[in-house]
């Protein structure tokens, strides 16, 4: 057992590691506070350090992440604030079977970049939490098929009365069979439960047959279709395609995705959301490449529900290696939202971001 104290290169029988990094960004926006009137424009500067730790002995790998990001307002000092996020994930596998487990907890406040992960929704500013966990079980019967069953938890707590705090219990299974050495199907199945903070609940049951296409590293093409019951009585069409296509000097991405979820804190019941993806990837020069991006998503009511928002945001953007261990990026986005049946109406928010990010070689902790 070796202790190391400098940033060298890990081996891969490397037991302990740390990755440190830090990312700083200069951002301006005209909708600080995400209104449908009156927007105020603002300059924010936040500062990103993460911490992760990695344990990786033969047959199991420990991870465990930090990250804290003050941010402060030039023209609102009232919404200054620190952001956290921790999570973990443990991964314990033989040639057999793997089991998989993690969870982790976000305290943060609404941005454009959080509406991406909350299906597309922007919602006004407000601090909330999120806690998720999930555990996974995959046993290979053969070289060619396995067995998935899982379970996920995941919860959104707002501080704000005007929008709806959701928690879902969702479990599933999946099998999977490699029809071809470039080509799998996989069959799975699921039941989630929804929570809302008016006390009102849902449940959906769903049921999809997917077909993955990989040739080589170079393209990815996924399609897959199915149904879900929602409360027992409404049947939705559920679909999730990908197209991905890689090249020496960049990519192109286009998926499409349409599935029952929470809301992102505009529903007090269970919606139906669509998403379109595009997006490509170019390298210019050495060090220098390009960022294209469109995003449209809906999400609409079920079971008579007047609830109906849709969004569309498109961002370019710029990255360039200053030296080996730090990145600059340069991105501009505008963002439009649309929403009948919620107080928050119609909503426009441009951005540009500039930003800088470091890439440290991890600490060996323990050879």
């Amino acid at each position: 057992m070796l202790f190391l104290l400098t940033g060298a290169r890990p081996s891969e029988s490397a037991l302990l590691t740390l990755d440190t990094n830090l990312s700083t960004n200069e951002q301006y926006t005209d909708n600080v506070i995400i209104s449908s009137s009156g927007r105020e424009s603002d300059w924010i500067t936040s500062v990103n350090p993460s911490l992760h730790l990695g344990y990786h002995p033969v047959g199991f790998s420990g991870d465990l992440a930090y990250q804290i990001q003050p941010t402060w307002y030039l023209r609102h000092p009232e919404l200054d604030r620190i952001n956290q996020s921790g999570d973990v994930h443990l991964t314990k596998e033989n040639p057999l079977w793997t089991a998989k487990g993690g969870g982790g907890v976000i305290s943060t406040t609404m941005s454009q970049e959080v509406a991406q992960a909350n299906g597309g929704i922007l919602i006004p500013q407000t601090r909330f939490i999120q806690q998720q966990a999930q555990a996974e079980f995959q046993y290979r019967q053969t070289r060619l098929a396995s067995t998935v069953v899982n379970y996920s938890y995941f919860s959104t707590r707002y501080n704000s009365s005007s929008l709806v705090d959701s928690l879902s219990h969702n479990a599933g299974f999946s099998e999977t069979y490699g029809a071809t050495a470039n080509d799998q199907l996989t069959f799975s199945g699921g039941w989630s439960v929804y929570h809302f903070g008016l006390g009102q609940s849902s449940t959906a049951e769903t049921g999809m047959l997917r077909w993955n296409h990989q040739a080589g590293a170079l393209l990815l093409l996924r399609f897959g279709t199915g149904v879900g019951v929602v409360s027992g009585s409404s049947i939705e069409w559920l679909v999730n395609a990908k197209v991905e296509k890689k090249t020496e000097a960049g990519s192109l991405t286009a998926g499409y995705q349409r599935d029952i979820g929470a809301g992102g804190g505009l529903s007090a019941a269970s919606v139906v959301n669509q998403r379109l993806d595009l997006s490509a990837t170019q390298g210019i020069a050495p060090g220098l490449s390009g960022s294209l991006s469109v995003m449209v998503g809906e999400s609409s009511g079920i079971q008579g529900q007047s609830f109906e928002t849709r969004t569309w945001t498109v961002s370019a953007g710029m990255a360039y290696k200053l030296v080996r261990w730090l990145d600059g990026t340069a991105a501009v986005s505008h963002s439009d939202q649309r929403s009948r049946g919620t107080f928050l109406g119609k909503v426009r928010t441009d951005q540009i971001i500039v930003g800088l990010s470091t890439h440290l070689l991890p600490w060996v902790l323990v050879q």
